[in-house]
């Protein structure tokens, strides 16, 4: 787990945030970060540094020899939050802002968060005891293979649990910010809201709605599915019919092809 490829785990939350925001003493403003190997501190005042891999993340310098990765997080609107690079190495001043302010450079991950870990390669060490998951699903090292397994109901892989061989599974609420946010933002971990019809349903009044996914109350997705129906109308008035172009119930007159 010490590699920049690991997800971010910090969020912070907001337009502008501080990034020694709600921490007691200044030692502690890189506490929530994960310890890496693969950036050089040596030379470098403690403090908060760029990384150029990605705007979404930034590095946490301290004695020049630990490199801790930490994250911006999102808004409030759910829009990536940039580290800016010209307001550190002062924790006092460093922050992070929405990606106009910022002013990152390419090849900057400017849009989506990290994808999710991928899964184990087909082969590991006989004598290995760690696992490795993503989303709702984990793999085992045994025997020199790796084993598929899956989490129990509305659990998720929570890579971040100090258990010796790698993580757990978790409830969502007990995931750090960025990790949500990597899950909630990949639709074949947790399909996003969604309205539509099925084929045949056309021109009808019958269409489906999928509800947002609720961190405090996990449900799958067949779960958060429901059919639902246009208004008739009353007397004299026409049914209305879904128009899957404007997402609303309309007059049939008004959707494309009926």
């Amino acid at each position: 787990m010490g590699s920049l490829k690991l997800p971010c785990i910090l969020a912070i939350l907001g337009v502008i945030v501080g990034l020694t925001a709600g921490k007691s003493t200044q030692q502690e403003w890189y506490a929530s970060g994960v310890l890496v190997t693969d950036y050089d501190c040596a030379g470098l005042a403690d403090g908060n540094y760029p990384l150029k891999s990605d705007c979404n993340c930034y590095i946490a310098c301290v004695d020049q020899s630990k490199a801790y990765k930490l994250s911006c997080g999102s808004s409030n609107s759910g829009s990536l939050l940039h580290y800016v690079p010209d307001s550190g190495p002062d924790p006092e001043t460093s922050k992070c802002a929405m990606p106009e302010e910022a002013n990152c450079e390419p090849p900057l991950n400017t849009t989506t968060p990290a994808p999710p870990t991928a899964p184990p390669p087909s082969e590991c060490q006989p004598n290995d005891c760690k696992q490795a998951g993503d989303c709702d699903s984990y793999w085992v090292c045994s025997e020199g293979t790796w084993t598929p397994q899956q989490c129990g109901s509305n659990l998720f892989w929570n890579p971040n649990v100090n258990n010796g061989f790698g993580g757990s599974c978790d409830y969502f609420g007990n995931l750090n910010q960025a990790q949500q946010d990597i899950y909630i933002h990949n639709p074949e971990c947790i399909p996003p809201c969604e309205w539509w019809q099925n084929e045949g349903e056309k021109c009808t009044g019958v269409f489906h709605f999928r509800e947002p996914f609720k961190a405090n109350h996990p449900l799958d997705a067949e779960a958060r599915e429901s059919t639902l129906s246009c208004p008739t109308g009353g007397p004299g008035l026409e049914p209305l019919i879904w128009n899957q172009v404007t997402l609303t119930c309309s007059h049939k007159s008004t959707v494309a092809g009926c």
